[in-house]
This record gives C-alpha cells, structure tokens and sequence, in this order.
C-alpha cells in the first residue's frame, strides 16, 4: 500500500520528469519502415455545467474539477495521463480561455496539472462554449470555459471541510447582513509532500532516488455579496493559488513554482427589461523553474514568466432593434510582460559560460474592444444571434495601434418539436501565445505577447450539428471544419527544459493548421440517473515553413477517434442516507511522437565502426499505442444531527492498464521502451458539512 501511495504523491509531485513511471519494452514496434452535472446540458451557449455533475467524477488526485469533466466533451482532446491538458477541435493548448467571474485564470494548475487550481466547492456553474461564442467574450481562439461562483445571498452559516491525498479544505458561507451581505471563502491546502516525507515513501520505491523534497501548494477564495436594493448587487472577491516545489534528484536540484492572483469587482443595474454590467480587474500570474546540476562543471538554468492585467468592461443590454437582447460592450485590457531566461555554466574543462534572453524589463500591451450582438429567439422554433468585435491592439509602448475584427453567428431552428438544426461561424483571434513546454496542463508555459513578428493567432470555423430530443432522451450529430494562422511552436520542445532556452526565440516557428471532425453525443436522463455517449472522429495537421520541410505533419494530439461513455445514478437510498455509482470508460488513438526512421553508420567521417546516426523523415511519424481507461467510483452521504457526511470512493484505471505516455530509448539494451504514468489508483475523500 505505501508503494501505491507513494507512486501517487511522487506522480503529482514530479511528473515531469518521469521518474515513477512504468517503463515498457517495445522491440519489435518501431521498424524503420513505420510511417505513420452527472449530465451535459447542451443549450445554445454550449454546455452547462453543474457542479453536481462534476463531483462523481473519478480523478486519481481525488479532486475532480472541471477541466476532467471537459474532457469528456466531444471535440476535446486530452494531453498527458492524468493532466488538465486540452486541446478544442485541434487548437493548442492556449487557445482555450478558462475564467473565473469573467476574469482569465493563466495559471489554472495545482500539482504539476493533475488538478486546478479553482476550488470547486465554491462554484455555481460553468459554460463551456466551442463554437457560437458570445460577442462579450474575446482573447481566445478554441473554446471558453466560463466558472461562475456562488452568487446569492446565505440565509444562515453553512460550511464543509475535506480531505483526500491531495488536499485538506475547507469553506464557509456567511451571513453578514440579512438578505443584503454574506461572505463565502474557501482555504485549500496540499499535504503531498509531508505524507512523502514522513512515510519516508522514497525508500520503498527504490527507482526514484529523491531527497530533500519540499511543496507549498495552496489556494485562497474570497467574495463579498452585496444586494444594494433589488435591481443592484456588488460583489468584490480575490482568488490566490500557489504551487512551490524543490527537489534533489542525483546531481540535480530544482525549484519550480507558478503563482495566480486576481482581485475582481463586479456590478450589476436590472433596468427594466435589460441590464446592465460593469467589471473591473486586476490579474497577476509569475512562474519559474531554477535547475543546477553539478557534474563536471556547474550549470544554472533558470526560465521565469510574468504577466500583470488591469481590465475594465461594460456592458448594457436591452431588447430594442427588433431583438430580444441588443447589447454594447466596451473592453480595455492593459497588460505587462515579462518572460525571460538565463543560463550559465562554471568549472569544468570550459571557459565559464553565461546567457540570458527575451527582455530584460516588462513589455506593456494594451487591448481596446468595442463589441455588439443581437439575438432573437422563440421558445422551440428558432434562436437567431450575431455579434461582433472590434480590436484596437498595441503590442509594444510606442508602436501605432492594429484593428482587428472578430464575429460570430450562430441559428439554431427547430422543424418539429423534438428535431431541429445549428449552424455557427466564428472568426477568433487571440493577442498572447502559449509557448508550450511539455503537454501536461502545468503553468509553467511560457507566456509572450503578440507583436509584428508573431502576430494575433487566428481561427475561422464552420459548424453545423443535427439534434433530436424526446422525453429522457437527447442526440445530436454534426461536423466542423477549422482553419488556423499565426500558429506559433517550438521546434525543439525539450529546449525550454535544457541550457538553449536562453536562446528560445531562434527555436520558435509560426504556422498554420486545420482541423475537421465528425462529433457525436447520446445522452439518457431520468431524475438522478444519466448515461452519457461521446464520439469525435478528427483529423488535424500543422504546416510550418521551418518543420518537417515545410510540409503538413499530424499534430501531436491529432487523436482519430475518441469514445468516451459515462454515467452516474443512485442505485439506493433511505431517509437519511443514499448511495450513489458513476463509471467511465475512455477511449483515444495514441497521440503522435518523433520515431528515427533507421540510422546509418558514417563511414565517411574517421569514426568507430560500431558509431551509429539516426535519420529521420518527418514530424510525428509514429502513433502512439491507443490509450484505454476504465474509472469507478462510489458515494455514500448520509447526514447525522445538524451535520452531513459524505464518503467517495474510487478507482482509477481500474483495469490497470500500462497506458502510454512517452517513448525513450534504452541505449544499453538498444531498444524502445514505451513510458507509462499511472497504474491502477485507488482514490479516497471525505466531507463533513454543517
């Protein structure tokens, strides 16, 4: 059992580096000759979520969160084992928006990406937009994942504390003023490390050779709710998440650390038949990672990412035009940022080397958007919404503004009460990028502003879907086709991780892609029980003039089919106690690597004969082994006196499969080995609520 512990502790803590994975030998599969809410609700924003929903979720931390119950959606590609990676209809990684309160969260992690970093417990819901967007929302080019916390006002003090492997919690609503002010606040904190420590977990896993580990990760949420009178309420809230990490590991020490801050002050006027909205917004996000290894001289590495926001938004709303809702918005965004790295090497045979790259002193944007849409519905025949957006974007102090335009259009009409069709058109552009590191959902990417020499990324994609709905039962069948520009990428994305980071922008190409797909989603829903069927068949490709020769290679998380069934119900309940089931069963075609395709020996070069060079012939030329997962999970809540309890128990992977996650090389025995994270997990947690 310590073993299994261990494992678990040792994955959220240093995934990375892949240290406590399951190493697999694959002799024969590399020849040269390879070439190759316990339920969706769908309305036309997209998918409402629940809470509810998401908690019968089985996550190997114990925490489920709503990044995992996306990636069930269709559409949705997934990254590493176990992470809050996704990749929407093809997109990369920083394409998809994910907000709390209207407010971006760019650093969304905890525990190296195994969970995120907004607590779940004080969420109302969330929207989840992939195509037809709102007007309103901008600064992304895939998906948005829109969470919304808690909003109304507590009548009486209520609370709840948790515990799993992964965190002890706990939060609190309270009435401050009767029916005018309450406060809800919630406190998460991780004890991943102290359980490593004092089980002394490193001796019983005798191939992970760790010392001196340390990990401070928490998370802190606070809102003010304030109704002023019955067409006005205030709120003010801050969230802060924090995950530190410093470890040895044989000649290497590293520390690792990524920091989210956001102060948010909201107003709503209901004026008569529309509203009006007003936000204003302070973001700070900072990451870095310090590596110095020590064997024949002393090397330093050390990447860092800064990014400050100040926002202010506005929005009015009224049915004039000939719509239901015509709305205005006014959008300023003012940001500062500052990635940068440093590398030096001392000792050894060498001259002491030393660089740095990117900027020595903050690089100020600012982002102007004027937005419009205009809707108009009648329950069950038709909904019809167009919007658009207008960009004025400064990429440098100094430099003259760009204009940029953005639109979305969506039609949804029913033919006959229960079948009817969508379509939707949508231009995106999104004014940062993402330079991804390794594809584990972390927040240790790097995060550069977009300028003249990579300019806004683009998406423009057209999606049509039919839909069915009668009684307990729903179905909708449709397609999408994506095209994208100013794709950026690493051409080398182990660098961030090695001494040439501190040349990083020589190692970066911008491209195009595009994706289509075919995407199916089958639900059954009856009271408390759902059973849930999800299918995407996709194919996405990448062209970049300075990769692959400037042909179109797959893109690594081009994953052709993804088939994903779930369900939860209550198989029992009494008068003051219920029991509770849910299950997935998921599966994906294997992500794409970079394979040799057979190597020679240079024998024109004084070399050993037995001296061997590998060659390749294209970008992700070999498809990983399919990943299959099978998850389990049982609740039992019953309440006693003034308290309620619950109990969750599951299993992760259940079949424990040896899923893949990376390929390497084994030099001594001249072979490749496939590398797997995470064998069967069983996941515990409690709640005690009051």
């Amino acid at each position: 059992m310590k073993r299994i512990v261990g494992y678990l502790i040792m994955c959220l803590l240093f995934s990375f580096a892949a240290m406590a994975q399951d190493v697999g030998e694959m002799r024969d599969t590399l020849s040269a000759a390879v070439k190759e809410s316990t339920r969706f609700v769908r309305t036309v924003d997209g998918f409402q979520v629940r809470v509810k929903d998401i908690q019968a979720l089985v996550a190997p931390t114990g925490e489920a969160d709503i990044i995992k119950f996306v990636q069930l959606f269709p559409g949705v590609s997934t990254g590493a084992e176990g992470s809050s990676a996704i990749y929407v209809r093809g997109g990369n990684l920083g394409g998809t928006r994910i907000s709390l309160d209207g407010v971006p969260v760019y650093g969304n992690a905890h525990l190296l990406g195994f969970t995120q970093s907004a607590p779940l417990d004080v969420m109302e819901d969330a929207h989840v937009r992939i195509n037809g967007f709102r007007a309103d929302e901008g600064n992304f080019t895939d998906a948005h994942i829109c969470m919304t916390t808690q909003e109304g006002i507590a009548e009486k003090l209520s609370g709840q504390l948790s515990a799993s492997p992964a965190f002890l919690s706990s939060n609190v609503n309270v009435p401050v003023l009767k029916d005018r002010l309450s406060f809800i606040g919630s406190v998460r904190w991780s004890p991943a490390a102290a359980i490593w420590n004092g089980l002394k977990l490193e001796k019983h896993i005798p191939e992970v050779d760790l010392k001196d580990v340390r990990a401070n990760v928490y998370d802190l949420f606070g809102k003010f709710n304030w109704n002023i009178d019955k067409k006005q309420n205030l709120s003010l809230s801050f969230f802060h998440s924090n995950d530190d990490y410093e470890y040895a590991w044989r000649q290497t020490r590293a520390d690792m650390a990524w920091q989210t801050s956001i102060l948010n002050l909201k107003y709503r006027l209901e004026a008569g038949t529309g509203h009006i909205d007003g936000a204003l917004s302070w973001n700070h996000f900072k990451s870095n990672q310090v590596q110095e290894h020590s064997v024949q001289a002393e090397n330093h590495l050390g990447i860092a990412n800064f990014l400050t926001e100040w926002t202010a938004r506005v929005i009015a709303a009224y049915p004039i035009i000939g719509a239901d809702e015509f709305s205005v918005g006014i959008n300023y965004t003012q940001s500062s940022y500052l990635p940068s790295a440093v590398f030096s090497m001392t000792g050894g045979s060498r001259p002491d080397m030393s660089a740095s790259s990117f900027s020595d002193s903050p690089i100020p944007t600012k982002l102007g958007t004027v937005s419009m849409q205009w809707e108009k519905a009648r329950n069950n025949k038709y909904l019809l919404r167009a919007g658009g957006r207008l960009n004025f974007h400064q990429a440098e102090k100094g430099k003259d503004f760009t204009s940029h335009l953005e639109y979305d259009v969506i039609a949804r009409v029913h033919f006959i009460p229960c079948f009817g069709i969508e379509a939707s058109v949508d231009k995106r552009k999104q004014f940062h990028h993402l330079l991804e590191g390794l594809p584990t959902g972390w927040s240790l990417d790097m995060i550069v502003p977009a300028d003249e020499t990579y300019q806004p990324e683009e998406a423009l994609q057209y999606a049509a879907s039919m839909f069915f709905q009668k009684g307990h039962v729903s179905v909708s069948v449709g397609g999408y086709t994506k095209e994208m520009k100013n794709v950026v990428c690493y051409r080398n994305a182990v660098n961030i991780f090695s001494p040439s980071v501190a040349g990083w922008k020589s190692d970066v190409d911008v491209g195009t892609g595009s994706s289509k797909g075919l995407e199916v989603l089958a639900e059954y829903i009856k009271g408390e029980n759902s059973i849930r069927v999800a299918y995407t068949l996709s194919k996405t490709d990448r062209v970049f003039p300075l990769i692959n020769h400037g042909l179109a290679f797959p893109f690594q998380f081009d994953r052709r089919h993804i088939f994903n069934a779930s369900g939860n119900g209550r198989v029992w309940h009494g008068k003051n106690a219920e029991i509770s089931v849910s299950g997935l069963v998921t599966y994906q075609s294997g992500n794409w690597e970079t394979v040799p395709e057979g190597y020679f020996h240079p024998w024109m070069f004084e070399m050993k004969e037995e001296t061997k060079i590998e060659y390749y012939s294209d970008i992700n030329n070999y498809r990983m082994d399919h990943y299959f997962r099978v998850d389990l999970g049982c609740t039992v809540a019953w309440e006693a006196g003034r308290c309620s309890h619950k109990v969750y128990l599951g299993a992760y992977n259940l079949t424990n499969r040896h899923n893949p996650l990376s390929l390497i090389y084994d030099i001594d025995e001249q072979c490749w080995k496939q590398v797997s994270l995470l064998p069967v997990v069983p996941t515990v947690k409690y709640s005690v609520g009051f």
